[in-house]
């Protein structure tokens, strides 16, 4: 058995030795989470398994740490993560989610362009309002303060559905 979704936060400045203690303390407590894991019949897929530093473009320049270390696996750093289908990326500009949310809108789209033949116009839009709108709106909350161009895009798949 697995357990999924495990999530670990640690916050510490950049300078070397915060960077070093914070990275022994991370792999300490992935440690003993793979500890209670196994001792509760489940396992930490070390595959799966992600990190990522977030932080702005100064702070991340100051760090240079390319991995971490969980048991016998070296765990590279990511610049972006999915969680519940939500990407976050290491700056939280959210752009990853947007392209995410931008391309399964699209794609809806074009899928709903070849069915619209074989649909009344009240069942399309219910369709649209189904697959689409809840596609723009998962996670929408996360979206506050995303850049005009982020938004843009987001505005365009609007405008599109519904034209």
């Amino acid at each position: 058995m697995f357990a999924d979704d495990t999530e670990l936060y640690f916050s510490f400045s950049t300078d070397s030795e915060s960077v070093r203690e914070a990275v022994c303390a991370v792999e300490d407590c992935c440690l003993e989470v793979k500890s209670w894991m196994l001792r509760n019949k489940l396992k930490l897929n070390d595959e799966k398994t992600e990190a990522m530093l977030c932080g702005s473009k100064l702070s991340l320049s100051k760090v240079s740490l390319d991995s971490i270390q969980v048991g016998q696996a070296r765990i590279p750093l990511s610049s972006s993560v999915r969680n519940l289908g939500l990407y976050v990326d290491n700056l939280l500009t959210m752009s990853d989610h947007v392209s995410s949310v931008v391309k399964a809108c699209y794609f809806h789209i074009h899928t709903l362009g070849r069915l619209r033949p074989s649909l009344n116009k009240k069942t399309a839009n219910a369709v649209a309002v189904s697959l689409i709108g809840s596609t723009l709106d998962y996670a929408n909350s996360c979206l506050w303060g995303i850049s005009k161009s982020e938004l843009s895009r987001l505005q365009r798949v609007q405008i599109r559905l519904r034209g």
